[in-house]
């Protein structure tokens, strides 16, 4: 249910997903992509609305089909709502019946609530990057148990994809079936902030990498003894090049912080 959730369906959309139609997959550019569709019978690339489609991943997919596989031998049984995807099987008697929109979003929040690998206590990490989603919430204080709401994950989606980059406002309006891009921009309004904070994470990231580099490269060139498989690939390569390897123009420029950094941000270097 929650791999469903995830794509950013509303709970009316998931209700409605048909049980033979539901997902499926498109290949562009030789990439496969993965599908949800809800609200039709039928599902062509021609007739399918946009606003009925979202977007998925592997797992998203194959999610489906698993419960698509569990429901299957219960919706046979059904005794009305016979094109609903999701089934539930009765104490009494074992009657098995459609389960209702509002069963429905009770389970997604259930299982979002109660996942055990995952804390629902809010530290002091929790509440800085709550802050920065909703600089105005006033509800939530450290050590409160957070709720999550079905409309949660829906508005956290749009709150990453944007403040990653990893979509664009129009990509997230359709994604969304919004019916003006303004509801979209309100939805991931504070979402720059994160950006922000994140640029300056992986800022320090890159600092911390090169002075680690600088480290190794000073230690050789004062001929202290370097452990690990970067570093004795390093010492093999300056020993091919003589005991002056570090008197070059080029490779004296590896000795300062500067020179990794660039190095490091161009991807001509890791750790």
């Amino acid at each position: 249910y929650l791999c469903l959730a995830l794509s950013g369906m509303r709970t009316d959309e998931l209700y409605r997903m048909s049980p033979i139609h539901g997902a499926q997959t498109v290949e562009i550019d030789r990439q496969k992509i993965y599908l949800f569709t809800t609200r039709q019978s039928k599902i062509t690339l021609n007739s399918q609305t946009r606003d009925d489609v979202f977007v998925t991943t592997e797992i998203g997919y194959k999610a489906y089909c698993i419960l698509n596989a569990i429901h299957t031998p219960i919706r046979e049984r059904f005794t009305e709502e016979k094109g609903r995807m999701f089934g539930s099987v009765a104490n009494i008697a074992s009657r098995c019946y459609a389960v209702s929109k509002r069963g429905l979003a009770g389970s997604i929040q259930k299982i979002a609530n109660n996942t055990g690998a995952v804390s629902m206590v809010l530290s002091k990490d929790d509440m800085k990057y709550l802050q920065i989603s909703d600089p105005s919430q006033s509800k939530h204080n450290e050590g409160d148990v957070f709720t999550v709401l079905n409309h949660s994950l829906r508005r956290s989606l749009a709150y990453y994809l944007i403040g990653y980059e990893l979509l664009s406002f129009p990509q997230l309006k359709q994604q969304f079936s919004h019916y003006s891009i303004a509801m979209t921009r309100w939805y991931a309004r504070n979402a720059s902030s994160f950006q922000k904070m994140h640029s300056e994470v992986s800022r320090e990231r890159t600092i911390q990498q090169s002075e680690v580099f600088t480290r190794i490269y000073r230690k050789m060139a004062n001929n202290e003894r370097i452990a690990g498989g970067k570093g004795k690939a390093a010492i093999q390569e300056i020993s091919k090049l003589g005991r002056n390897y570090f008197e070059e123009k080029d490779n004296k420029r590896k000795l300062s912080t500067a020179y990794w950094e660039k190095e490091i941000k161009g991807k001509t270097a890791h750790l």
